[in-house]
């Protein structure tokens, strides 16, 4: 009975000890300070968002120069009018593609874009504005054809 006790306490020392070790070379150092008031401004931004129709409605995009129209509107159909809009296009793969444009307004809520796409594939579209006094970002990935 002895020696299971032993054993026992050994075996929980060892796992404690290597759960420590484990711990100490996992952690990037990384604290957040005040991570309870950066949570409730996540959920305020997420909540923003889900009040925004972001709809990209020009069909198909190929490489080279596109001309995009995009449809920016709150969840009831109403424009978003916001004078310092940015087009944002990125590829995940790399910040060498990384291009702002400024959009046109077609109609009130309907913008057009001229983008240039160097290269086939997924792209994520982002759209950076203002709203309700928040600067707000809408993303999408879009898909471009090679021709």
């Amino acid at each position: 009975m002895k020696i299971l006790v032993i054993i026992v306490t050994v075996i929980g020392f060892v796992a404690v000890i290597g759960s420590v070790i484990v711990g100490k070379m996992m952690f990037d150092g990384k604290v957040m300070e005040h991570p309870y008031e950066a949570g409730l401004r996540y959920d305020e931004i997420q909540k923003a968002k889900a009040r925004v129709r972001f709809e990209i409605l020009t069909n198909k995009l190929h490489r080279g120069e596109n001309d995009i129209v995009f449809l920016l509107t709150d969840v009831y159909g109403r424009p978003i009018h916001d004078s310092s809009i940015v087009f944002i296009i990125s590829r995940a793969s790399s910040t060498l593609y990384d291009r702002k444009y400024r959009p046109q307004v077609i109609e009130p809520g309907k913008f057009l874009v001229r983008a240039k796409f160097p290269l086939y594939g997924y792209w994520d579209v982002k759209v950076e504005f203002m709203m309700d006094s928040k600067n707000l970002m809408v993303d999408k990935r879009i898909f471009i054809e090679s021709r």
